[in-house]
């Protein structure tokens, strides 16, 4: 019994990843963690080499293991990488061939609001390409989603159609 117990602690210890609050990516910074571990997949296919989610971990301390997978998770959903018969992972696209909206749009994250700030708390780093783009993008989310709500909502100035009820309706009621 004392045999079985230290292996079911061990097995347990084992699975539990601690990670101070202040070293974990901060809510609403999910998409800037899916370019991260993108990133990783640009540099091994550059150096003609494959990924694993365990160097991924090693190297970027405020990504959980469970969020990597789930980030391998979106890009392979969306095409970007598959598993090789090794077991590594790598891109199955050529740069030039995708975009952005195209890692966006398999992903279910947020775009940041405050790409600079968020970064800067989590710790990561991204290109200065790509943080510029990341900022242009946010400042014209801001822009367009700053719009006061009389702007998009004005008052209608003739009455508002009413609703014609078919004769199938009403016989229904």
């Amino acid at each position: 019994m004392i045999v079985i117990l230290c292996a079911s602690l061990s097995a347990s210890l084992s699975a539990f990843e601690y990670q101070k609050p202040c070293d974990a990516m901060p809510a609403g910074s999910e998409f800037l963690g899916l370019l991260v571990v993108l990133r990783h997949f640009v540099d091994a296919q550059r150096a003609g080499r494959c990924v694993d989610p365990l160097s991924i971990r090693a190297a970027e301390p405020c990504l959980r293991s469970e969020a990597i997978a789930a980030y391998f998770d979106d890009l392979a959903r969306g095409g970007l990488i598959h598993r090789g018969e090794t077991g590594g992972w790598s891109l199955v696209r050529s740069l030039d061939s995708t975009d952005l909206l195209h890692v966006y749009q398999h992903s279910g994250y947020r775009l940041p609001l405050n790409p600079d700030e968020q970064v800067a708390a989590a710790g990561i780093e991204l290109p200065p390409e790509l943080m510029s783009a990341l900022t242009r993008l946010a400042h014209s989310l801001d822009a367009t989603l700053g719009t006061r709500l009389d702007k998009v909502y004005p008052v209608r100035t003739s009455p508002a159609p009413s609703r014609q009820v078919s004769h199938t309706q009403e016989s229904e009621t």
